[in-house]
C-alpha cells in the first residue's frame, strides 16, 4: 500500500485531512492522477462497506470535522466497538457485588455485555453460572447469587483479577 500523501499531485496532510487529500485539476495545474485500473476496486470496496454498514452517504467528504462515515460503516459491519474491563480483585465469598466503571460515553449504545469469572485456580466461568449484572450510565454492577455457585472459598482470593466484562457498543 502506498500512502496517499506519497503520491504525486496530492494535497499534503492537514488538521482537517490528516492522511492527505486528492487534488482536483484546475486549469493547467495537474491534479491527482486517477483511472479505472487504480481506483475501481477502492470505490467498489467502500460502496459495499457503506451498504453493508447501513450508512447512507451524506455527500460530504469524510474528515475530522464532519465525521468519518466509512469508519462508522466498518464499525457497524464488525458488530460495534469492543471494550474489555477487568473485574479487579473481588472476594466473591465475602462480598455480594462490585461496581465497575465501564468507560462508555453513552451507555444507551451498549448492545451486548458478557461477564466471565475466574476462580482461584484460574478456571473461567460465565457469570450466569451464579450471578447477574446491571449496566447504568457510568458503571456496571456485577453481583453473585447469595448462596450460589460463586459464594464459596474457590472464589475468595484477594489478589487475582476476578475476571472480565466484554462490552459491545456502537459509536
Amino acid at each position: 500500500m502506498i500512502k496517499l500523501e506519497n503520491l504525486p499531485n496530492v494535497t499534503a496532510p492537514t488538521a482537517e485531512f490528516p492522511y492527505g487529500d486528492v487534488k482536483d485539476r484546475v486549469g493547467l495545474i495537474e491534479g491527482t492522477k486517477m483511472n479505472r485500473e487504480s481506483l475501481s476496486d477502492v470505490w467498489q470496496f467502500f460502496a459495499k462497506l457503506a451498504d453493508e454498514g447501513d450508512v447512507t452517504p451524506n455527500g460530504i467528504v469524510d474528515n475530522e470535522y464532519d465525521g468519518f462515515q466509512l469508519f462508522e460503516a466498518l464499525i457497524a459491519v464488525n458488530g460495534g466497538l469492543s471494550t474489555i474491563v477487568e473485574l479487579g480483585v473481588w472476594d466473591m465469598d465475602a462480598t455480594l457485588n462490585v461496581t465497575i466503571a465501564h468507560g462508555i460515553v453513552d451507555h444507551t449504545k451498549i448492545h451486548a455485555i458478557n461477564v466471565v469469572v475466574v476462580d482461584d485456580n484460574g478456571q473461567i466461568y460465565p457469570l450466569d453460572f451464579g450471578g447477574t449484572y446491571v449496566a447504568g450510565p457510568t458503571n456496571i454492577i456485577v453481583s453473585r447469587d447469595n448462596g450460589g455457585n460463586f459464594d464459596n472459598t474457590s472464589f475468595n482470593d484477594g489478589v487475582i483479577n476476578r475476571g472480565h466484562i466484554f462490552i459491545k457498543h456502537s459509536i
